[in-house]
């Protein structure tokens, strides 16, 4: 249909008429504005007629997004519009009571819409992905600004040309919420589609009755459940990142104390895999000079450590101390150990060990943590004294056994 510029206000009333076969009453308000009768009808041909998604996708958005509309005569209408196109009352009320989508319910049509390559021709009415589409579609009408990830993934899965005809409808409609809204005069018993189909959804279903009386109580309680749910999702959001930040500084206090402290700490898993190893550790064996001895096996590590008790006899694997601590051993006060280690340079040091299993819920253990004290100073001057001592006696032994007899 051409609209002419120049078209007076009863030309054009002719000319919807005759495309819809009837004068809508939401045209009627504006018949003395010629220009702004024109702009929306325009909008309506572009975004609505000649838009290329299915009809009853449409009438779905049209019908279903209307209950946010205080003005009944768009619900009304496009309810009635559904019946003419094959849906029956039971259908059309189960549409419209449907709850408004959630974030997390989006979330899960988003990871279903990634794995479908995009679409080639429109899904069937009534399918599963017909109706991914059509609440996802709800979710970008309903809350724009969390809808950025639901955006994009539906303009992979849609394309470019069906994804900007699903905006354009959405972007009318609330144009057209608009309108209706600042007419509320808008009667619907006028509109040949409510007359042809409203009688046979009310004997079809009698709690549409209800329903469009109803609605906008029903909605805005709708509304508001979803606002506090919102609210409480956003302070336990809020909550939850704050727990993260603390416990992110508390990671970074600890980290700080781990590396800064001068006993070597090493945490190991149930396996006895290294997970952490200090700085001081590190320095303690020399593990810079070889860095693949922290991947190896424990056996492996004490092979090539060498590992001796105080006395300088090896120690077979269990007699370890990991080995002895991931079987339960609590290795502290009297139960820490003395040996000596060849380190991975090739010099000796000795170190005083303590350590404890950790445990999962269930009590299994889940690894431990051992903490190395290098003793080599300490135990070289307790030698050394003790050697001290020991000549001295031995002197003073001489001494008396050999009396001065002057």
């Amino acid at each position: 249909m051409q609209i002419r510029e120049s078209s007076t206000g009863d030309q054009l009333r002719a000319d919807i008429s005759q495309f819809f076969g009837f004068l809508p009453p939401i045209f009627t308000p504006s018949h003395e504005v010629s220009p702004v009768l024109q702009m929306l009808l325009q909008q309506t041909l572009s975004a609505y007629i000649d838009n290329s998604l299915q009809p009853i996708f449409k009438e779905k958005l049209l019908a279903y997004l209307s209950r946010y509309c205080a003005v009944p005569y768009c619900i009304v209408c496009h309810s009635c519009a559904l019946r003419s196109l094959g849906m029956t009352g039971g259908d059309v009320l189960a549409l419209l009571e449907t709850p408004a989508p959630t974030a997390q319910e989006i979330a899960e049509y988003i990871k279903t819409f990634v794995a479908i390559t995009p679409l080639q021709a429109w899904p069937e009415p009534g399918s599963s992905l017909e109706k991914s589409i059509l609440l996802s579609a709800f979710y970008l009408f309903l809350q724009p600004a969390s809808a950025e990830d639901c955006s994009k993934e539906l303009r992979h899965l849609l394309g470019t040309v069906y994804f900007n005809h699903l905006a354009e409808i959405l972007f009318y409609i609330k144009t057209y919420h608009f309108w209706a809204e600042t007419h509320p005069e808008l009667d619907y018993t006028s509109d040949r589609r409510t007359q042809e189909n409203l009688t046979i959804l009310y004997a079809e279903k009698p709690e549409l009755v209800d329903f469009f009386s109803t609605y906008p109580e029903r909605i805005k309680r709708e509304v508001e459940m979803r606002g506090e749910e919102y609210s409480a999702h956003k302070q336990l959001e809020e909550k939850l990142h704050r727990s993260e930040r603390e416990a992110a500084s508390r990671g970074i206090q600890l980290e700080t104390v781990f590396e800064a402290m001068t006993d070597g700490v090493v945490v190991y898993g149930d396996d006895g895999k290294m997970l952490r190893v200090n700085s001081a550790y590190r320095k303690m064996i020399t593990l810079d000079a070889y860095p693949e001895h922290a991947l190896l096996t424990p056996a492996m590590r004490g092979d090539m450590l060498a590992l001796r008790d105080e006395h300088g006899q090896l120690l077979d694997n269990s007699q370890r101390p990991v080995t002895r601590m991931l079987n339960g051993e609590v290795m502290i006060g009297k139960n820490m150990m003395d040996i000596v280690v060849r380190a991975l340079d090739g010099h000796e040091v000795q170190l005083n060990i303590s350590g404890t299993p950790m445990r999962d819920s269930e009590g299994r253990i889940a690894g431990g943590v051992m903490i190395f004290r290098d003793v080599t100073e300490r135990r070289s001057s307790n030698g050394a004294r003790m050697k001290r001592f020991k000549d001295c006696w031995q002197l003073q032994k001489h001494l008396y056994r050999f009396p001065n007899t002057r």
